[in-house]
């Protein structure tokens, strides 16, 4: 069993969807692929009844007497597929909402790629075939487009660019602030793999979120959100930072509260005599520790009473 996952990983792993310059406008091909169709199907209905003398549209008799023709049934029947075929794309936009963002970020990472210049062309000559004089013309053609691979992971972005040594490599290790800010994620993690540079991104965030209560201590884990836990047998030590006003002190309320839940024994000391020195109030005896030199008295309703 274990060679056969050590060839597995040799001769193939599955990395995601590949990125390929068409998909520098992937939600364009998306919605044609789904306008197109429904487009000309509303097109075989609306003129369904002329549909057996359509041999008669080519011919000389029919097409010089173009003024004589029906163009208010024409020009209806044109604006009804129309509507019909957009509405259906907006309606695929709504149902299938996961699936574009999904083709919204390739797009955009090909994007990137492009307009970071993390390509290579390479110019041609050749004779245009819409001259009639023998006119050559200077085209170019893509010759190096980087390896990379977009794949959606138990609730992450998973981004695999290849370290192939050429001469993006460098950059495409500090990618991480432009895929964070640019598909709207969290950078979680960056790992080195062989060959490869995976960035691991947070995907939907808002979505991912839960309540307090939802906060629960398992296995010397906690959960924090749907796919994150901290796990403080194995890292101990958490640093809590933001402004003032972001919820730091909601938060470790929320991390107490599913500690006691879990029959942790637990010591809490607040120097400055804040917010966390009122739960000596709701808490046994001898657990929260604060500075009575440095006391002050707080005005209104503390975030304890609130959060409680």
């Amino acid at each position: 069993m274990i060679r056969i996952e050590f060839l597995k990983k040799r001769l193939w792993k599955y990395r995601g969807i590949r990125i390929t310059p068409k998909m520098e406008h992937g939600v364009l091909i998306a919605g044609l692929s789904i306008f197109i169709p429904v487009f000309l199907l509303s097109i075989f209905f609306c003129y369904k009844t002329g549909m057996s003398n359509v041999a008669e549209w080519f011919t000389w008799d029919y097409l010089k007497n173009i003024k004589g023709w029906n163009w208010a049934y024409i020009g209806k029947g044109f604006v009804i597929s129309f509507i019909v075929g957009a509405m259906t794309v907006l309606l695929a936009y709504f149902v299938f909402f996961e699936k574009y963002r999904r083709i919204w970020h390739r797009q955009k990472i090909a994007r990137m790629f492009i307009s970071n210049r993390f390509i290579e062309k390479e110019s041609y000559s050749t004779e245009s075939k819409w001259s009639f004089s023998d006119k050559t013309v200077t085209k170019s053609k893509l010759t190096y487009f980087p390896k990379a691979y977009y794949k959606i992971n138990k609730g992450y972005i998973e981004f695999r660019v290849a370290m192939d040594m050429s001469r993006f490599q460098e950059r495409f290790l500090k990618l991480g602030d432009e895929l964070e800010n640019g598909l709207y994620c969290t950078l979680v993690d960056r790992e080195l793999e062989e060959n490869f540079v995976c960035y691991k991104l947070m995907y939907d965030v808002q979505r991912n979120r839960i309540s307090i209560h939802d906060v629960t201590v398992k296995n010397g884990s906690m959960k924090l959100m749907e796919h994150i836990e901290w796990k403080f047998d194995e890292l101990p030590h958490m640093l809590i930072a933001g402004g003032t006003g972001g919820g730091k002190t909601y938060f470790i309320l929320t991390m107490i509260e599913a500690l006691l839940k879990s029959d942790a024994e637990l010591r809490i000391l607040d120097p400055k005599n804040a917010d966390l020195a009122d739960l000596e109030s709701v808490m046994p005896e001898k657990t929260v520790f604060r500075c009575a030199l440095h006391g002050r008295k707080l005005g209104g309703e503390s975030p304890l009473q609130a959060w409680q």
